[in-house]
């Protein structure tokens, strides 16, 4: 995608997440959801979850994932390019991956470890 649209310009503009800290679940979904109660089951804790416009992909690499789920994903630092792969059975047509594709969320990729995530790339 050449042209950013305004939702990921802004977004790219008011990210909250800054490379190389290090971040909780926990701190993530309060920075994500202020004034919310953490929960600790649904999508906040596999792959990836939502917030407003927000795409918060927790991303293993060389490493299971909690479920169990040890998908190809990898990073070129050199050309700092991400490659990630969805959950099982997400479509590039579903709505979640197609607001990703057309520039509609905002994706912010975190490394996912026990028990921090690196932010990787935002």
């Amino acid at each position: 995608m050449n042209i950013l649209t305004k939702e990921l310009q802004e977004g790219i503009a008011s990210n909250p997440f800054r490379v190389g800290q290090i971040y909780t679940r926990k701190i993530v979904y309060s920075i994500c959801n202020p004034g919310k109660i953490w929960d600790k089951g649904g999508n906040w804790s596999t792959g990836y979850a939502t917030a407003g416009k927000k795409l918060i992909i927790f991303m293993n690499m060389d490493t299971p994932g909690r479920t169990g789920h040890d998908y190809n994903n990898s990073y070129d630092l050199e050309n700092r390019e991400i490659k990630w792969c969805g959950k099982t059975g997400t479509r590039p047509d579903t709505p979640l991956i197609m607001n990703l594709i057309e520039g509609f969320s905002v994706p912010h990729f975190l490394l996912d470890g026990i028990v921090t995530i690196q932010i990787l790339l935002t």
